[in-house]
């Protein structure tokens, strides 16, 4: 890489630095960080901490202190980041005293401890028995305003659970709820261990239960300290848990081992490895349905279970795949396997649903049911899981697919995986979204994925969306925000074809500058991906005053004239928003127009109203619903601090995303209008209300990352309203990959 010349400036050599750290590879590390000093590169304060961070991680305290007095000799101020690495390091290294010592210099630097600069001593403080020093950092952090998680509460729980302090574990666990905290299976797994250890079974059972009930799916952790401790017990009176407890684990184990929740923090020996969550029971007429995984109620004494061996039941329950009686009018090809799957063509799903293959795959379910009621196929389907397939393959209501679910109302968790495309490999990302071009020197903001309450949602399949849009036209119309969704979704399509040539670039971007066009065409699926940049959909005009100056003007009546070029596409996703809350627009002065009307004052949320009627009014008139589908993508929020674009505004220094909901901004007004119009439309709109998703994401701005091979400076204009790409637009497309997969509206056939 140095020899092609690939690593040349301390963005690269950080990103190196950073996977040898990763590794634990530090003595490579350690070179090339001289390398950087032989070739005169100058390290930054994240060449540092990527380093005392990777030392720390491995028990080489001392080589972080050495790094810690470089960083200051080059002038650098350690940051919270730099604190945390060295704490862990001590802890790690049983010296608890000069962790705690490192902390209370925290202060005399001006750098705030954060909850996880608390966590590693709440829990470093548990490890070594000492309890007391424990709650009292729990009750310091909340003195100094930092909300204890759940991270910070297990810690403690587990440590008075050991000591069979089984009130005082209570107490932590009430306030928990008490916070609105969600326990999870390291806060539930201590108390059933404790409880299985002293012979109180029933209250281990009490547990096993509420935990399920509290929608807290145990995992191997918790289903590996249920079967240690119980399985090897023979007394009559433990038989109703073990039986329970298999039931409940032996699929899980079988396929979570060494695993925690997906969406979890790792703990200490965890080994968190995570998974793709959308896993699916089957595909009726190509449309893969979910999984979860989840495996139900804990089974009651009885509950479909008809003797104690659970491999025979389960042995008992795969009878019925085989029952002549049940399966016997069902082309074979078109039969649930044991495996969970339902794969029928799209042209056979008419036949299967009203034909014998449908009665019978609920005979075959119903048989299951009776032997083992919490059944889990080999995908991790439930039962349940595949009766909501088939009723979403057969269904041409409202509750086919996710319509019965809010995707857009969920979290970011984190994610390991692959970005749907590399970073830097997309030849059509503008320079103001190449976040990696730019040099951002983190890739942090890569790391999540947006998840649902109460759902899954597939993966972005590009070879599986473009056959979708075969012989289809998808246009983007919409400000810049658009374009920056646009450009995922043709770097996303893009990143699927074997042979990268196979797209065409229909316009360029001269076009855009000149027309407000652009588009590309994929050659093999004869499918096109465009793009108008109309910011307010109305039309921008000019307008003669009473010194017959020519000014500028919006027509709040008339929709953009580069609709007449869109409207018979087969799929148009429209955006307006950002553009209403600029200084001319939201003063509203001598600037919207009616007719020749031109007023003088008008209040912006009277003219977005009537903008938004003008092209509610169009959509109805000139779209044909029965061809042509119409999303409109609500508003992307921004994460400006102390000031906007052109004031000072910034968001550089941030890293993560929001996880508190009381720090989101307050609803944009703009969605409410949007809503109420879009309500009273004859032409039905799927709103891609991505408003509340962005509002966590402060931390995938491009901010000063905006352009290439410039200085970099605080005070430098920043963008913290459109998106690095890859990152969050990706997941906007995603939601729209799911809704098209999985929603009633079917691309192939005109209704």
């Amino acid at each position: 890489m140095v020899k092609n010349g690939l690593v040349s400036n301390v963005f690269s050599y950080n990103m190196v630095i950073d996977c040898f750290c990763k590794t634990s590879m530090m003595d490579k590390a350690a070179n090339a960080f001289k390398q950087m000093h032989y070739k005169g590169i100058t390290p930054n304060i994240v060449t540092f901490n990527t380093l005392i961070s990777g030392h720390c991680k491995v028990g080489e305290v001392s080589k972080a202190r050495e790094l810690l007095l470089m960083l200051l000799e080059h002038g650098f101020k350690p940051d919270i980041f730099t604190f945390n690495s060295i704490i862990y390091g001590l802890c790690q290294s049983q010296q608890i005293d000069d962790a705690l010592g490192c902390f209370n210099e925290i202060v005399e630097w001006g750098v705030s401890p954060n909850a996880v600069t608390y966590n590693i001593l709440i829990r470093s403080l548990c490890v070594i028995g000492d309890v007391p020093r424990s709650m009292k950092l729990l009750r310091n952090m909340q003195m100094d305003g930092i909300n204890p998680d759940v991270f910070s509460f297990n810690a403690l729980i587990q440590s008075f659970c050991r000591m069979g302090k089984v009130e005082n574990a209570e107490k932590l666990f009430v306030s928990m709820l008490s916070m609105g905290l969600i326990p999870d299976n390291y806060t539930y797994g201590p108390f059933i261990k404790l409880f299985c250890e002293s012979g109180r079974s029933s209250e281990a059972k009490e547990i096993l239960l509420s935990m399920e009930a509290n929608g807290c799916v145990p995992d191997s952790f918790t289903c590996n300290i249920i079967l240690d401790t119980l399985v090897k017990q023979v007394s009559i009176r433990y038989r109703q848990l073990v039986l329970a407890a298999v039931l409940v684990c032996v699929s899980i184990i079988c396929c979570n081992i060494g695993k925690a929740y997906d969406e979890e923090v790792p703990q200490t020996g965890t080994g968190l490895a995570g998974y793709d969550p959308f896993t699916g029971a089957g595909v009726v007429g190509d449309e893969p349905q979910t999984g979860t995984g989840v495996v139900g109620d804990v089974p009651e004494t009885g509950a479909g279970v008809v003797e104690d061996d659970p491999a025979g039941i389960v042995a008992k329950a795969l009878l019925c795949f085989n029952e002549k009686h049940i399966y016997s009018s069902c082309e074979e090809a078109y039969r649930l396997t044991e495996n969970g799957y339902i794969n029928v063509p799209h042209e056979y799903v008419e036949q299967y649903c009203h034909g014998p293959c449908l009665s019978e795959t609920h005979l075959v379910l119903n048989c299951i049911e009776e032997v083992m009621k919490h059944f889990i196929f080999y995908n991790k389907a439930t039962i349940h899981d595949i009766r909501d397939t088939i009723k979403a393959g057969c269904s041409y209501g409202p509750e086919r697919g996710l319509s019965s679910c809010d995707i857009f109302n969920g979290k970011w968790v984190p994610d390991d995986s692959d970005p749907i495309y590399q970073p830097g490999s997309c030849p059509f990302v503008d320079d103001a979204f190449n976040c990696f071009k730019n040099g951002r020197p983190d890739m942090g903001y890569l790391g999540y994925r947006w998840r649902p309450h109460g759902c899954r949602i597939p993966r972005f399949d590009g070879r599986k969306m473009l056959e979708m849009l075969r012989g289809k036209r998808l246009v983007f119309v919409g400000d810049s925000l658009n374009r920056n969704m646009w450009e995922s979704l043709v770097c996303a399509l893009r990143e699927s074809l074997k042979n990268k040539s196979r797209i065409f670039e229909v316009s360029d971007r001269r076009e855009l500058r000149t027309q407000g066009f652009y588009s590309f065409r994929f050659i093999d699926y004869n499918c096109s991906i465009d793009f108008f940049k109309s910011p307010f959909l109305v039309q921008e005009w000019k307008a003669s005053d009473k010194t017959l100056s020519r000014k500028e003007t919006l027509r709040l009546d008339m929709i953009q004239g580069t609709s007449t070029k869109y409207h018979e596409a087969d799929i148009i996703i429209f955006n307006t928003g950002h553009w209403w809350t600029h200084q001319k627009t939201y003063r509203g002065k001598e600037y919207f127009q009616e007719g020749s009307h031109v007023y003088n004052r008008l209040q912006v949320t009277e003219a977005y109203t009537k903008a938004l009627r003008t092209w509610a009014q169009w959509v109805d008139a000139n779209i044909d619903s029965s061809r042509t589908r119409v999303f409109f993508r609500g508003y992307s929020a921004s994460h400006f601090r102390k000031g906007q674009w052109n004031s000072g505004g910034h968001c550089e220094s941030e890293r993560q995303p929001m996880t508190n909901d009381t720090e989101l901004a307050p609803y944009p007004w703009m969605m409410s209008i949007l809503e109420s119009v879009i309500s009273e439309m004859k032409t039905p709109v799927f709103y891609l209300n991505i408003t509340k998703m962005t509002d966590y994401r402060k931390d995938g701005h491009p901010s000063i990352y905006r352009q290439p091979e410039i200085r970099r400076t605080h005070g430098m204009i920043q963008d913290c309203s459109h998106w690095c790409l890859p990152g969050v637009p990706d997941f906007w497309n995603e939601l729209l990959y799911a809704t098209l997969l999985l929603s009633h509206h079917d691309l192939s056939i005109n209704h």
